[in-house]
C-alpha cells in the first residue's frame, strides 16, 4: 500500500533565534577562475572541494535492456537518501585546518580550527537525483557550539542560493520543500543538481566551532521516468516510441502489477503500459509525427490514494543528419551541401540583474553598454552605480525557458551552430562515472530542443582533457584503478568503464538530427591522445552511425598548423581535423588569411578562436567584435566548414550577413584553387609578407606542400627563397608573375583595401571579404603607417601648438580601438617636461574622436603634443615623415632627459584645440579613413549574374543589382568592412 502523496509540503523550522545579521550569501559560478565562489560580508571565497574527486551519487541505478527497459530509466535505489555519515552516498570537503568526520552512521561533524576568518563552511560537491522522488531536505543539527547556516545550490548557477536558512545560533531541525522551491525557480527536470554547503561563524577568527548534523532526502511515492526518448520518423514508425518508467514507494521500491495500473499519454493518444518485470513499466506509442511532446504518466494505487504523476520528454526528428561531402570539403544535409555552419561554444551564457525579478540574458551591445560599468569582474561585487551589473550562468543551470530565449537570440543573429564539451573545472560532467549522468542528459535533451526549434545544430565533445589534468575524475574512477597511462590501454577497465558511458549516451542521443557532431575530447585530443580518439570514434560510429566524428589535432601551434594532415598520417580516424587561433588572435589580421589558407591543405575546421577571456572583451568590446568579423567573414570567403569562436559574448549579431550569403549560395559547384601558389618551406612568421602585397592586388594563392608536385599552370613561389616583394607584381608592372594570372582577377578594390576570396571554377560565383586597412596608397605615393601601440608613449614634436591657449578639447584618428591619454611637453634644454595631460579616454570604434580636457591645460606656443597608448592592439593613425619621440611604457616622471626617448620618422593624426576655435579648419587629415573609389568586377562569363555589397558594420545591403561580365560599383564612403558575393540570377535566396 502507498501513503499518500504530500499535496503541498512544508518548510518547518524548530530552532533557536538567529544569532547573525543576514549577509545575503551570493554564489559564482566564474568562468574564467574555473571555480565556484561564495561572495559574503564582502569577500569572495571558494566553495571547499570542487576541484577535489568528487562522489557521483551511490545510490543512483540504471535500468536498462538487460532489466527490461526499453529506454534508459535512472533512479535512486535509496530514500531516505543519506548525505551525511558513514552511509552517506557522497562526500564533504572542508577547508584547510578544518575537519569533516563521520559521527555515526548518518550524522558527520564538522569542525572549524582557527583560520583568516570567522566564518568557514563545509561542501558537499554537486548530488544529482531525481527530485520528484526525493522532493524535500531535513537538516537536524544535534550539536552547534556557534550559529550554523545552511546553503543549497543550483551547481552552475550564480546569484543567491536557491535556499539560505536563517542564522540559528542552536541545535535545531529544518525541513525544506526543495521541489517546491526548484519548480518555482523555473526548471521543470525531473532530475536537480545541488551543492549543499554548512556554513558557520565564530566571534573571532581563531575560534573553534563544532556542528554535528544530519542531513538526508527522505522519499514520497512518484513515478520516475525513462531518460528522454528520441527517436527518427522512419525508426518511430518501425518500432513505435517507447514509454519507460518505475513507480516507487517511500522507502525506494519498485511497484508492479498488483500495486499500479499505469498509463501514458501524449499526442492526444493514451496507451496502458505493462509491468515488463520486477516494476519496469514500458508500452509503445504509434503515430507520432515529427515534432515535439511532453508524454504524461500517470500511477493508480489500487489499494486507494492518490494518483502519482510524471512527464516524459520526447522528440520525434525527421532523419535529416549533418553528413560531409570530402571533394567540396563542406558539411552537407541529405548529400547536399550546406555551406560553412559557424556559431561558438556557448557554456556560460552572460545575465543582467541576477537573482531579481528583471533577470535576464545579456543580449547584443546596447545591453553590453548597460550593464558592463567599470570593472569587469561580473556582478558578484558591489562597485556601487558604476560597477558591473552582469554574471554568468553555466549551460547545465539554465532554464527550458532561458535555454529558449538564449537559441531564439543566437538564430535571429545568424548562428547555425553551438559548441559543448564537459568535465574541465568545475564544468558539467555527462560520465557519471561508467554511466550516463541523468540530470546532464536531460538538460542536453533540454539544449538540443532549444537548438531544434531555432534551426540550430549542436556539436558535442564526449569528454575533455585526460582525467586528472584539470578536473578530478569522479572518485568511481579512482576507486576502479584509473591511471593516466590507461588512456594508451584499451583494455583497461577505465576504457570499459568510459565506453559504457558511450553506450548510454549513444543509447539516448543517437536519432537527434539538432546534434551535428562529435569529438573525443574536443581540444583535449592531442592530450588524450590517437589511442583515446581512435577508440572513441570506433565506439561512436559503432553505437551511432547517424552523427559526424571529428578530431581536434591541431591544439596550438606557433604561428600556424603548417603540417594540416600529420594526423592522418599518424593514424587518427577521424577525417575532419579541427585547428584555433589563439596564437595568431592578437597579430595583424593578415595572419587570419594566412592560416586559413593553410587549412585548405587539408579537411580542416576552425574549433575555436577569438576568446572573450585571452582577447580582453570585456574592456576591448569593439577591437574583440572587430576581430570576430575579420576572423569569420575570411573564414567564410575561403568556404571552412565549420567556424566556432570560444565562449562568443555581445557580438553574436555578427553573423547576420554570413548567414544570408550561406543561404544565397549555391554550395554544389567547385570552387577553383588558385594559380598561384607558395611553397611551404621558408619562415612561417614571413607569410604574413606576401599576404599583405598580395591581398592588395588583390590576387589569391594558396599554399603548396615541400614535396608535392606543382599543378599544370600554376606559378610558384618558393617562400625558401629570400623574399622579394618587387617580385610581388606582374611581369608588366615591372614584377615576376605571369600576366596570364591577370585573368584570374574578379575584382578591383580601392587603395587602401585588401580583398580575401574564392572563385567557383565556372567563375559565377565570387566570395570576397574587403577591409579597409588603415592605409591609403596612390600612385607613386608611399603607404601610411598607423602608429604601433605595444605600450608606449610618444611626443610628436611635427604637432606643435602654435600660440598660447587653454587647450580644453583635442582630436585624433583611431585605426584600431583602444585607450588613450593626451598630454602636452615642453622643450627644456636637453629634457622635456610635462606641462599637463588629460585622463585615460577609450577610443571605441576606427574613426575621429573628439575628447574634452577638464581642467584645461595652459600651454604655450611650440609646446608638443603627446600622448600613451597602454593598450597593444590600440592604433592611431599616422603617416610616414615628421619626427616622432617614443619610450616602453608609461612615462610618469614630470621631467625626463631628451635621450631617453628613441625617434622614428613619423607624424601622428592628433591635434589640440580651444573648443570655442573648433571650427576652424582642420589641421589634420584622417588618414586611416578609406579613401573614395570604384570596386570593379572583370574577368565573369557572359551570364546573367547578380551581385550584393553589405557593409558588415551596418550588417545590410548596401548595394546589390544584376551585370554581365562586368560591373563598375563606387565602394561606400566610410566603409571599412564589406563582404561582396557574386551568383547567377535567380539563384539560391
Amino acid at each position: 500500500m502507498i501513503r499518500s502523496a504530500l499535496a503541498a509540503p512544508v518548510l518547518a523550522l524548530a530552532l533557536g533565534a538567529a544569532a547573525c545579521a543576514e549577509d545575503a550569501p551570493f554564489f559564482v559560478s566564474d568562468y574564467d577562475g574555473g571555480n565556484v565562489y561564495i561572495v559574503r560580508d564582502g569577500a569572495k571565497r571558494p566553495v571547499h572541494g570542487l576541484r577535489e574527486a568528487w562522489v557521483f551519487n551511490r545510490a543512483m541505478t540504471w535500468l536498462d535492456a538487460k532489466d527490461g527497459a526499453d529506454a534508459l530509466v535512472c533512479y535512486s535505489t535509496q530514500a531516505p537518501l543519506l548525505l551525511t555519515g558513514r552511509k552517506q552516498v557522497s562526500r564533504w570537503f572542508a577547508g584547510p585546518g578544518a575537519e569533516i568526520a563521520d559521527e555515526d552512521d548518518a550524522r558527520s561533524r564538522f569542525v572549524k580550527r582557527g583560520g583568516a576568518s570567522s566564518l568557514d563552511h563545509v561542501s558537499l560537491p554537486p548530488v544529482q537525483y531525481p527530485i520528484e522522488q526525493l522532493p524535500r531536505a531535513e537538516l537536524e543539527v544535534m550539536r552547534a557550539t556557534h550559529p550554523w547556516q545552511l546553503l543549497v545550490v543550483v551547481k552552475g548557477r550564480s546569484g543567491p542560493p536557491l535556499y539560505a536558512s536563517p542564522w540559528q545560533a542552536q541545535p535545531g531541525r529544518l525541513d525544506v520543500d526543495l521541489l517546491d522551491l526548484y519548480r518555482r525557480k523555473g526548471y521543470g527536470g525531473r532530475y536537480a543538481q545541488f551543492h549543499f554547503i554548512l556554513f558557520v561563524r565564530t566571534t573571532e577568527p581563531q575560534d573553534e566551532a563544532t556542528v554535528v548534523f544530519r542531513l538526508r532526502l527522505p522519499g514520497r511515492p512518484a513515478v520516475v521516468p525513462s531518460l528522454p526518448v528520441i527517436r527518427t520518423a522512419a525508426r518511430a514508425e518501425k518500432e513505435g516510441v517507447p514509454v519507460c518508467a518505475v513507480v516507487l514507494d517511500e522507502n525506494a521500491n519498485r511497484l508492479g502489477a498488483g500495486d499500479v495500473a499505469v498509463t501514458a499519454a501524449v499526442g492526444g493518444k493514451t496507451v496502458a503500459l505493462a509491468d515488463a518485470g520486477g516494476g519496469v513499466w514500458k508500452g509503445l506509442v504509434r503515430g507520432l509525427p515529427v515534432g515535439e511532446y511532453t508524454a504524461t504518466i500517470a500511477a493508480a494505487p489500487k489499494g486507494g490514494g492518490d494518483l502519482l504523476r510524471t512527464t516524459l520528454g520526447i522528440r520525434i526528428t525527421d532523419g535529416q543528419f549533418l553528413g560531409y561531402e570530402e571533394r567540396l570539403k563542406l558539411l552537407a544535409l541529405d548529400g547536399k551541401p550546406v555551406g560553412p555552419l559557424t556559431g561558438s561554444y556557448r557554456g556560460a551564457p552572460m545575465f543582467q540583474a541576477i537573482g531579481t525579478p528583471q533577470e535576464s540574458l545579456v543580449q547584443g551591445q546596447t545591453a553590453w553598454d548597460a550593464v558592463k560599468g567599470d570593472r569587469h569582474e561580473g556582478q558578484y561585487f558591489n562597485h556601487g552605480p558604476s560597477g558591473p551589473a552582469y554574471g554568468f550562468h553555466f549551460w547545465e543551470s539554465l532554464t527550458e525557458r532561458e535555454l529558449d530565449a538564449d537559441y531564439a537570440y543566437l538564430s535571429k543573429c545568424g548562428w547555425t551552430l553551438t559548441h559543448l564539451c564537459q568535465n574541465w573545472w568545475v564544468w558539467e560532467r555527462l560520465d557519471a562515472g561508467g554511466r550516463l549522468a541523468p540530470h546532464g542528459a536531460e538538460q542536453l535533451f533540454a539544449v538540443l530542443s532549444a537548438a531544434a526549434r531555432h534551426g540550430l545544430r549542436l556539436h558535442l565533445a564526449v569528454s575533455h582533457y585526460p582525467l586528472g589534468k584539470e578536473s578530478q575524475s569522479w572518485a568511481q574512477y579512482g576507486e576502479a584503478g584509473y591511471r593516466r597511462e590507461d588512456y594508451n590501454r584499451p583494455d583497461s577497465t577505465f576504457y570499459a568503464m568510459f565506453k559504457a558511458y558511450l553506450r548510454d549516451l549513444a543509447g539516448v542521443f543517437r536519432d537527434e538530427t539538432a546534434l551535428s557532431s562529435y569529438t573525443a575530447a574536443g581540444e583535449g585530443d592531442p592530450d588524450c591522445g590517437m589511442t583515446f580518439v581512435n577508440e572513441t570514434h570506433d565506439a561512436m560510429r559503432a553505437l551511432d552511425p547517424n552523427h559526424l566524428f571529428l578530431g581536434e589535432p591541431h591544439l596550438n601551434p606557433s604561428p600556424y598548423p603548417l603540417d594540416i594532415n600529420y594526423y592522418r598520417r599518424d593514424g587518427w580516424k577521424p577525417l575532419l581535423g579541427g585547428m584555433r587561433t589563439y596564437v595568431i588572435d592578437n597579430k595583424p589580421f593578415e595572419h587570419i588569411a594566412v592560416q586559413f589558407k593553410l587549412a585548405g591543405l587539408g579537411h580542416i575546421f576552425l574549433g575555436e578562436g577569438v576568446f572573450w577571456g585571452f582577447s580582453n572583451g570585456a574592456r576591448a568590446t569593439d577591437r574583440y567584435r572587430t576581430r570576430i568579423r575579420q576572423e569569420f567573414y575570411t573564414g567564410l570567403a575561403y568556404r571552412l566548414p565549420i567556424l566556432l569562436s570560444w565562449e562568443e559574448r555581445i557580438t553574436e549579431d555578427e553573423r547576420v550577413v554570413f548567414d544570408q550569403v550561406r543561404r544565397a549560395v549555391d554550395w554544389s559547384k567547385p570552387f577553383a584553387r588558385p594559380r598561384l601558389l607558395l611553397r611551404l618551406g621558408g619562415n612561417p612568421n614571413g607569410f604574413i609578407r606576401y599576404e599583405k602585397a598580395l591581398s592588395r592586388i588583390p590576387l589569391e594563392y594558396g599554399f603548396l606542400e615541400p614535396d608535392a608536385p606543382a599543378p599544370a599552370g600554376a606559378h610558384v613561389i618558393d617562400t625558401a627563397a629570400p623574399f622579394d616583394e618587387a617580385a610581388l607584381a606582374f611581369v608588366s608592372d615591372g614584377g615576376a608573375i605571369p600576366d596570364a594570372l591577370r585573368a584570374d582577377l574578379p575584382l578591383r578594390i580601392p587603395a587602401g583595401f585588401v580583398a580575401s576570396y574564392s572563385w567557383s571554377e565556372d567563375r559565377t560565383t565570387l566570395l570576397a571579404y574587403l577591409q579597409e586597412t588603415g592605409e591609403r596608397r596612390g600612385v607613386g605615393e608611399a603607404a601610411r603607417d598607423s602608429t604601433e601601440a605595444g605600450d608606449y608613449s610618444y611626443i610628436d614634436t611635427t604637432c606643435v601648438v602654435p600660440k598660447d591657449t587653454a587647450i580644453d578639447a583635442w582630436e585624433v584618428e583611431c585605426v584600431k580601438p583602444g585607450r588613450i591619454r593626451l598630454s602636452i611637453w615642453r622643450r627644456e634644454g636637453d629634457a622635456l617636461v610635462r606641462v599637463g595631460e588629460g585622463r585615460l579616454v577609450e577610443m571605441a570604434r576606427p574613426g575621429l574622436h573628439r575628447f574634452s580636457l577638464d581642467p584645461p591645460i595652459a600651454a604655450r606656443a611650440g609646446d608638443l603634443v603627446g600622448f600613451y597608448i597602454p593598450d597593444g592592439g590600440a592604433h592611431i593613425a599616422a603617416e610616414n615623415g615628421g619626427s616622432m619621440l617614443y619610450a616602453k611604457g608609461a612615462v610618469t616622471e614630470a621631467k625626463t632627459p631628451l635621450a631617453r626617448w628613441e625617434t622614428e620618422p613619423k607624424r601622428a593624426a592628433i591635434r589640440v584645440f580651444k573648443a570655442a576655435e573648433a571650427a576652424a579648419q582642420r589641421t589634420v587629415a584622417p588618414v586611416s579613413a578609406p579613401p573614395a573609389g570604384d570596386i570593379v568586377l572583370l574577368n565573369f562569363p557572359a551570364a546573367d549574374l547578380a551581385y550584393r555589397l553589405y557593409d558588415l558594420a551596418e550588417k545590410r545591403i548596401v548595394r546589390e543589382g544584376a551585370f554581365r561580365q562586368t560591373h563598375r560599383q563606387e565602394a561606400p564612403a566610410g566603409a571599412r568592412h564589406l563582404f561582396l558575393m557574386v551568383a547567377p540570377a535567380g539563384g539560391p535566396r
